[in-house]
C-alpha cells in the first residue's frame, strides 16, 4: 500500500521525462481502445497461454511488455513485444512473479 507521501514525484518510480499526457495514457490503459486492440491480439498470439508455466485460461491472464511500457513508447502496441502471463508469474504479491524478482521498469529479454 503506498502513502500519500509515496505520489507523484515522491513515487520511487517516478519517470520526470514523461509529459502529463503519457503518464495520463499510462493510468488508463483499460479505457485505451488501442491497448485493448493491442492485449486481445496478444492474449490471441499466445492462445491465452502463460508463457512460463503454459497454464491456459480465458480469463484473468495478463499481458507482459518486453521491452517496458514506460521506457519503448514506439513499442507499445507491437504485438512482438508483448507475451501472456499468468497472474502468479506476473503479479507483485506472488513471491517469485516477474515483477517481485526483476521490479517495474525497463524491462528488457534479458
Amino acid at each position: 500500500m503506498y502513502h500519500k507521501e509515496m505520489t507523484g514525484d515522491k513515487h520511487p518510480r517516478w519517470n520526470p521525462s514523461l509529459t502529463d499526457e503519457e503518464r495520463k495514457q499510462n493510468n488508463s490503459r483499460g479505457s485505451n481502445s488501442l491497448y485493448r486492440e493491442f492485449r486481445k491480439e496478444v492474449l490471441k498470439k499466445d492462445d491465452c497461454i502463460c508463457q512460463a508455466c503454459y497454464y491456459k485460461s480465458d480469463k484473468n491472464m495478463r499481458v507482459h511488455h518486453i521491452y517496458s511500457w514506460a521506457s519503448y513508447p514506439y513499442d507499445r502496441y507491437n504485438v512482438n513485444n508483448a507475451i501472456v502471463l499468468c497472474p502468479i508469474h506476473h503479479d507483485i504479491q506472488y513471491l517469485d512473479s516477474f515483477h517481485n524478482v526483476y521490479g517495474n521498469g525497463n524491462n528488457t529479454p534479458e
